[in-house]
């Protein structure tokens, strides 16, 4: 499959440099309200994805349904699409958030774009949205689960700080702060407007 292109294959043809690669790509981050034609696949998502699910969540397909016809006013719930110049990747991820609190209720994604600087332009964008909404923090809830280490790693890259308790911990990070990389990808808005963070 050409849409999945190895990062560690990427830096060989760009002289060691991914980020140098990556910004040839053309990759477009679109950011979509979740709506039932999407419901199953949120659910599959849910279901299926371990190593980057920070909640370790596995929704039932009512729950999903409930969040596309909006049963909470004040959650935003948000898929995530991705594609470049070699192909489509398809609907990759879901976020549900309450952007007001600063709140990420919940965060998955497929590992097949990881470390394409993916997650980086779609946090530049939530954290530009939740200091809008009026929030100066982001929270995530860190769940402890068997194989999701790689989401607290990811997010730590990502410049959040893990406080552990229990269960797992809370993982926090200014809205101010920028995100290394995330103008590389241009993300597609729900309002329609196309952008690349700045970084």
């Amino acid at each position: 499959d050409t849409a999945r292109v190895n990062v560690s294959v990427i830096a060989q043809t760009a002289g060691g440099d991914p980020d140098a690669f990556l910004r040839g790509c053309n990759l477009v981050l679109t950011l979509e309200r979740l709506a039932a034609p999407d419901v199953e696949r949120v659910y599959e998502l849910s279901q299926r994805t371990n190593q980057l699910n920070v909640a370790a969540t596995r929704y039932e397909r009512d729950q999903v349904a409930a969040m596309a016809a909006g049963a909470d006013v004040d959650e935003l719930c948000l898929t995530l699409r991705c594609a470049d110049r070699f192909g489509d990747y398809g609907l990759i991820g879901f976020m549900r958030a309450r952007p007001s609190e600063g709140r990420i209720v919940d965060f998955f994604m497929s590992c097949r774009v990881q470390r394409k600087r993916v997650e980086a332009a779609f946090f530049a964008w939530l954290a530009g949205a939740m200091a809008q909404a009026g929030a100066r923090q982001m929270t995530a809830r860190y769940t402890t689960a068997a194989r999701n280490a790689p989401a607290v790693e990811m997010f730590e890259d990502l410049g959040f700080t893990l406080t552990r308790d229990a269960d797992g911990g809370w993982l926090t990070r200014s809205t101010d702060a920028p995100f290394a990389g995330s103008d590389i990808v241009t993300v597609s808005a729900p309002d329609g407007s196309a952008k690349a963070e700045a970084a």
